[in-house]
């Protein structure tokens, strides 16, 4: 998950500046049909019985190497009908984003995009696991870089089975659709995502330890 805004300044004014950032007694889990944002929560899920669920700090695992994970299961009921794709952590009851995210099975993956790949706008990632129709997200590079142009951080894309290979690929805003055209170089985090297709009056849950928050 990426780590919103308010995460991000907080921790940099605690390191840097010497201010202290609260602690949280709790937090509330979101679930949005598009990227959350860092900011105030965007494309969260609306309609049906659908209510944000808290989760408190007894319910958090202990803290290790970065990571942390719910040790209660975590169930939303009576949901509308939608296609869920991401996850949110709330400052309390708040609208602010501490930690947000793409439903996935699998860690990020750094890619780029060179010079000699721009004309067939090919993302180069070494050993992706990608196969046609697998649908990515794109973010921000925590160490620095910018996302190639022509791609917009958190907007989910199909990969094209046009030029993928077990180290490149090329993406579309829908399957088999025409490739998104990278205009310039840069360097991302990719990340393999999952959308959950939702009936009314379903249950959506994350089961114990299933909603992993790892710091990148």
């Amino acid at each position: 998950m990426s780590m919103g805004d308010f995460c991000e300044d907080g921790l940099l004014n605690a390191v840097f500046k010497n201010t202290a950032f609260a602690a949280h007694a709790q937090v509330q889990v979101a679930l949005c049909t598009g990227d959350p944002g860092e900011g105030a929560i965007a494309n969260e899920v609306t309609g049906g019985t659908y209510t944000r669920q808290t989760v408190t700090a007894a319910n958090w695992a202990t803290v290790s190497g970065g990571s942390t994970n719910n040790s209660a299961e975590i169930s939303f009921t009576l949901m509308p009908a939608c296609t869920v794709t991401h996850c949110a952590i709330l400052k309390d009851t708040l609208t602010t984003v501490l930690f947000g995210g793409p439903l996935t099975d699998a860690a990020p993956k750094a890619c780029t995009v060179v010079d000699g790949d721009l004309t067939a706008n090919l993302v180069s990632c070494g050993s992706h696991g990608f196969t046609t129709d697998t649908r990515v997200a794109f973010y921000v590079e925590p160490y620095g870089g910018t996302i190639p142009t022509g791609l917009t951080e958190g907007t989910i894309y199909y990969v094209l089975a046009t030029g993928l290979t077990a180290d490149k690929f090329a993406v579309s805003t829908t399957s088999g659709g025409s490739a998104v055209d990278i205009t310039a170089v840069g360097n991302a985090l990719v990340q393999k995502c999952l959308p959950k297709v939702v009936n009314a009056g379903d249950t959506v849950k994350f089961t114990a330890t299933s909603l992993v928050i790892t710091c990148r």
